[in-house]
């Protein structure tokens, strides 16, 4: 095990770790918590704000470890599958993996910026608080949700895919 493949690994895990705590903060934040404490507007603030940074450094993360792992592509021991389909099973998932989050990226900053709530990250605003556009803020909101029930899946699919290859 050489330092390259450490650092890609330590990298894997955050990300995974912020992907899981991304989703269960904010369901938590949003669908836990009792919104009449702060009010509803501030409660929403906060939920968004947190899920915003916690995407932001996700995004960091992974042009790190996208990056790594082209500089150090062969100093990285990969662990191959016996089949080509296999193989190609996984490098798809990988796509459709980075995809996604793309995906969750550039929907969450058009939610973002139609929130129709103000929002501030880093002490900057962010959110216009434009014209309500009811339809388009709603069906860019079913997109971010179907992506995140689709990274979800193929979150499942990874760890099935590891479990068996491991075994």
């Amino acid at each position: 095990m050489n330092k390259h493949y450490v650092v890609d690994r330590v990298l894997h895990w955050i990300s995974a770790i912020c992907i899981l705590l991304m989703m269960l903060n904010m369901k938590s934040q949003i669908h836990i918590i009792n919104y009449e404490v702060k009010g509803q507007n501030a409660h929403r603030q906060e939920a968004i704000e947190s899920h915003v940074l916690a995407g932001l450094f996700l995004l960091v993360i992974l042009l790190l470890r996208v990056y790594w792992y082209r500089k150090y592509k062969a100093l990285i021991p990969r662990h191959h599958a016996p089949g080509r389909g296999h193989n190609m099973m996984i490098k798809m998932t990988h796509v459709l993996m980075y995809t996604l989050v793309a995906a969750l990226a550039v929907t969450g900053a058009i939610l973002v910026k139609n929130n129709h709530i103000p929002l501030f990250i880093f002490g900057m605003s962010v959110s216009d608080v434009l014209p309500v556009r009811d339809q388009f803020f709603d069906g860019v909101r079913e997109l971010h949700l179907w992506c995140i029930t689709a990274l979800g899946w193929l979150i499942g699919m990874h760890v099935i895919g590891v479990m068996a290859a491991r075994r």
